[in-house]
């Protein structure tokens, strides 16, 4: 069975889409068709139960049946970073595997991702009202200490690159031959042209929120089993879901973040970036973006 040797692990709304749509251009570089794959992590983005590791490795393994001498065979799911569960069930099976992670400003993350969230009908409340009940789906996922010291704990520093967002793309061609040369794979190969260096913008916005639904779910009931499993996956191989899924999907830009809300935001994150125990180079104190109120 062929499994990954490496896994890029989040965050959410860090610019993981776009390395999928990226990485998936190099020769020697394989990833799913399907991102997202969720296997390591308890619950979804919604808080919802999954159950897709109770369904065994050859649940898993099926989404990596097309490799084709691909060096470097990985996946990406932001969850597997916030998710306590993921660290311990990846070690368990993926021992050697590389991880990457990519951590956004924990302020701009968690507006990103309202938006989406609000847009896709998952959130309904107002932003103001996500931030005082301090929403465990958008606002704590940008607590990143915690979760990115169970890795280190887990794996050991060697085994780990990690990379701050706007950093990043402010050196793209930097940051990318240092992504490829730690999956070990040339990056000459990877196509640095103006489809590369595209960044989309926005939140995503459905033209039919029910079409959006109903393939949504459909997929959800298709995954519960290994054989309609390996059938979902066959359908994902023929490009037609993501045909429908560009199709239906817009980039629309969302209403500027107040300064109140930026505030309060960095108020609650200023204690966890300024963690002085962290034994990695993020958080990053350029993201507090105020000084604490007197």
């Amino acid at each position: 069975m062929t499994l990954p040797n490496y896994l890029i692990i989040g965050a959410e709304k860090s610019g993981t889409t776009w390395l999928h749509k990226t990485l998936s251009r190099h020769p020697d570089i394989f990833l799913p068709r399907t991102k997202e794959i969720h296997f390591f992590n308890t619950r979804n983005t919604n808080l919802v139960e999954i159950g897709h590791y109770e369904r065994g490795l050859a649940w898993y393994g099926d989404f990596f049946k097309t490799v084709s001498g691909q060096k470097a065979i990985g996946e990406i799911t932001p969850m597997y970073l916030c998710d306590p569960d993921a660290p311990s069930r990846i070690k368990a099976h993926l021992p050697e595997v590389k991880l990457i992670f990519m951590l956004r400003n924990p302020i701009k993350r968690a507006y990103s991702h309202y938006w989406m969230a609000f847009r896709k009908g998952n959130v309904q409340q107002s932003f103001d009202e996500v931030i005082a009940g301090r929403a465990e789906k958008i606002i704590q996922r940008g607590l990143y200490y915690e979760q990115v010291k169970r890795y280190y704990d887990t794996f050991g520093a060697e085994q780990i690159l990690g990379f701050e967002h706007g950093t990043f793309f402010a050196q793209l061609e930097t940051s990318l031959i240092q992504l490829c040369a730690f999956i070990g794979v040339d990056p000459q190969a990877l196509p640095l042209d103006e489809e590369t260096k595209a960044k989309e913008y926005g939140a995503p916005k459905h033209k039919s929120l029910a079409l959006y639904t109903a393939m949504s779910r459909t997929v959800k009931t298709l995954r519960k089993s290994l054989f309609f499993n390996s059938v979902a996956n066959s359908l994902k191989n023929t490009g037609i879901p993501d045909k429908i899924k560009a199709w239906n999907t817009t980039s629309e830009a969302y209403p500027p973040i107040t300064d109140s809300q930026t505030q309060q935001l960095s108020d609650y994150y200023r204690a966890d970036i300024l963690n002085q125990q962290r034994p990695f180079p993020l958080p990053d104190e350029r993201w507090m973006v105020s000084p604490p109120r007197e």
